[in-house]
């Protein structure tokens, strides 16, 4: 009896109960999924929500089944807590574990169904489905585990975890630092000290670490302005790319040096100036005699090999005539030999053992001359070795004193920067001395007004002391000439 009322309040007078109690209709309680069998779905809707009844609750009333939320509003409810159904005031409510088997064991289809999800199943399988983490449905929507907040479906979480969150673990390449991708290529990249930046000169050096970037512009970029070493001695050229300053220094060594002179009588010690003088004119002396030398072995050495490359064209010249006379020579006897070949055809009185003995001859003399020719040419061509030898032996001898000159200006050079550097460091030392000094006069200047201010209180010390002194003897005076006066008197009376 309670079914077949239930179902024909379920069929009949659902929309007249839903208009009696307005104020359930509009609250979603039971379960909004799309069954696979409607009409199987509709026998366990709810009386007041209107949908397939969650934890259905049986009335002992009229046997009426609510959704367990539905029916527990009726009657937490002051004003309607009567049965929606009967309208009974005072009932008493009972889960009802049948119905829920049979409502939990219909066909449901996937809620992410209009996203593309196609399960179906039981509705006690539906909430495993959607769970987050142990469920297989992939068109839930999930939050990402790094809080960026970002809203994604389930199926393109881990797309997003690896290759787009902006949130997830990144490590530099560089410094190895391990922070969230945001950071790394956003401020990072201004911090990072192993970061290859290029050089603001833009020099042939490419990628540059940031923490080696200062080093550079300091120390080793070529085109860095830079002023001259000599600065301080009052050279006076203006700022040069670093590769300019060597040439600079070469070319302008006396200017230099004449000005280092200067600074050495203006603002060095004589005692000093004697020694540094000395090392900088036997450095010059040492340094103009070598180049000296040098150069006159390499004019002499130029002379000899032009003299030597003279005789070797002339000799080349003698060759090739002899060679034009023997291709002369090659090219008549082979004139001649035609012809002897002609006579012997036309001819036949002539004696053919005295013109093979005439050709004979001929050849001889041709191989002899051949000979001594061959033997020229290989003559020749040791002197051409000869010569080819002693010209590299030249240039290699030629290529060490290059290098030794070039060692000997560096030294050169090293080793007026090492007097530039000395006579810096005496300038300090000099500056230094004069603060102390100043300072030094300053303490003496306080310590002789404290002695003068001691002195003065001393002798006020001593004026006071000469007046209690003399008050002291008066004192005494006095009381010696009162005895005396009072013994007078005592004598008289």
């Amino acid at each position: 009896t309670t079914r077949s009322c239930r179902l024909i309040v379920n069929n009949t007078t659902k929309d007249s109960m839903a208009c009696r109690e307005p104020q359930f209709r509009r609250v979603t309680c039971g379960y909004s999924c799309e069954f696979t069998d409607s009409a199987s779905s509709k026998e366990y809707e709810c009386p007041l929500c209107l949908y397939v009844m969650r934890l259905p609750h049986l009335t002992d009333c009229c046997g009426a089944d609510f959704c367990q939320s539905c029916i527990q509003r009726v009657l937490s409810s002051r004003e309607n807590s009567h049965c929606p159904l009967c309208r009974t005031k005072r009932f008493r409510i009972l889960v009802d574990r049948k119905v829920d088997r049979r409502i939990q064991a219909l066909g449901v289809y996937c809620k992410m169904k209009e996203r593309g999800c196609d399960w179906k199943g039981a509705l006690r399988d539906m909430d495993a489905h959607l769970d987050v983490d142990g469920g297989d449905c992939q068109y839930v929507d999930v939050e990402c585990w790094y809080e960026c907040d970002a809203q994604l479906l389930k199926m393109d979480l881990e797309n997003h975890l690896l290759r787009v969150c902006p949130k997830r673990p990144y490590k530099c390449q560089y410094c190895h630092l391990e922070r969230t991708r945001e950071y790394i290529r956003g401020e990072h990249v201004q911090l990072c000290q192993q970061y290859p930046l290029p050089c603001p000169n833009r020099c042939a050096a490419g990628k540059i670490k940031r923490c080696e970037m200062k080093q550079h512009i300091s120390e080793r970029c070529p085109l860095e302005s830079v002023l001259c070493d000599f600065r301080d001695f009052g050279c006076r050229e203006k700022m040069m790319p670093r590769k300019d300053l060597p040439k600079h220094i070469e070319v302008s060594v006396m200017e230099h040096v004449s000005m280092m002179l200067c600074f050495l009588a203006e603002n060095v010690p004589s005692e000093r100036q004697g020694e540094l003088l000395k090392s900088l004119r036997s450095a010059l002396l040492k340094h103009n005699t070598i180049s000296a030398r040098e150069l006159q072995e390499l004019k002499r050495n130029v002379a000899l090999t032009s003299s030597r490359l003279h005789t070797m064209t002339e000799r080349f010249v003698e060759v090739g005539e002899i060679l034009k006379e023997m291709c002369d020579d090659f090219d008549a006897n082979k004139a001649r030999i035609r012809t002897v070949l002609l006579l012997q055809q036309n001819t036949t009185t002539l004696d053919p053992k005295r013109q093979l003995m005439d050709l004979r001859r001929v050849m001889e003399n041709k191989t002899e001359y051949l000979k001594s020719t061959q033997i020229t040419l290989e003559s020749m061509r040791t002197e051409l070795h000869a010569t080819q030898n002693e010209l590299q032996s030249e240039k290699e001898e030629r290529r060490k004193t290059e290098e030794a000159l070039e060692e000997e200006l560096t030294a050169t050079v090293s080793f007026l920067n090492d007097a530039n550097r000395e006579l810096r460091e005496k300038k300090r030392i000099i500056e230094y001395t004069r603060e102390e000094l100043k300072a030094t006069r300053k303490d003496l200047w306080s310590e002789k007004e404290e002695h003068g201010q001691a002195e003065e209180k001393a002798r006020a010390i001593i004026s006071e002391k000469n007046k209690q002194i003399k008050a002291l003897c008066i004192t005494i005076v006095t009381f010696i000439f009162l005895l005396l006066v009072s013994s007078v008197v005592r004598e008289r009376y």
